[in-house]
């Protein structure tokens, strides 16, 4: 939240630090990474070709409909020497009731009941990968879905993924920071921008729009 309110700007310490981290990867990445796409990285990890592969739990279903008999698992990514470590578990979807229906009495009774832990326990076991926000926490039948869900209470906390919050609203016309920021993590794997240089870029795209960026960090 530091980022959005303007007490840290896009160019920061902390933001450098990540795009440093992204460049060590690079000997490590397949050739002709920059034109491999996110089912193909999918593929060589389930073919064995990739050791490993950054993605999220939302996958499992993929992974499990490509390759049923594919046997994998799932860790956190550690955080930097003397970090605590934080998990992106954060909101991607919910459900509301328009105010000017007319079966509003049906409409809150079905609200009601996705309150239920029944609902959280048929929602987590019939979309592996997607949590139910509930106190209570479901029992779930798929090992790779309950593997992701204990990384939330060995953690010190669920960070948010900033991009996400606001910064996807930039107006017609104005940089995509969601670009910027992949753009300017295949020039640091390519060497072609330093992590300084495509944490500038971002400062710069996201400070063209957004307020809070344009004296952040005073």
């Amino acid at each position: 939240m530091a980022y959005l309110n303007g007490e840290r700007c896009f160019n920061d310490a902390g933001i450098v630090a990540a795009y440093a981290q992204v460049a060590q990867l690079a000997p490590y990445l397949p050739d002709g990474y920059t034109a491999t796409s996110y089912y193909d990285s999918q593929q060589l990890f389930v073919q064995g070709v990739a050791a490993m592969m950054f993605d999220g739990s939302w996958s499992i279903s993929a992974f499990e409909k490509d390759a049923p008999d594919f046997n994998w698992s799932v860790f956190a990514a550690p955080p930097a020497e003397g970090k605590d470590q934080y998990i992106t578990f954060h909101m991607d979807a919910a459900i509301g009731m328009n105010p000017a229906t007319e079966n509003a009495d049906a409409a809150m009774l079905f609200l009601e009941w996705l309150e239920t832990e029944a609902f959280a326990e048929a929602f987590g076991n019939g979309v592996p990968g997607f949590f139910p926000v509930s106190n209570n926490i479901p029992t779930l039948t798929n090992p790779v879905a309950n593997e992701f869900l204990s990384f939330n209470s060995k953690a010190a906390g669920t960070d948010i993924r900033f991009v996400w919050e606001n910064l996807l609203a930039s107006p017609e016309g104005a940089p995509s920071t969601y670009s910027v920021m992949n753009d300017g993590v295949i020039a640091v794997l390519a060497g072609e921008m330093t992590p300084q240089e495509a944490a500038d870029a971002l400062q710069e795209a996201i400070a063209s729009w957004y307020e809070p960026a344009q004296n952040c960090g005073e």
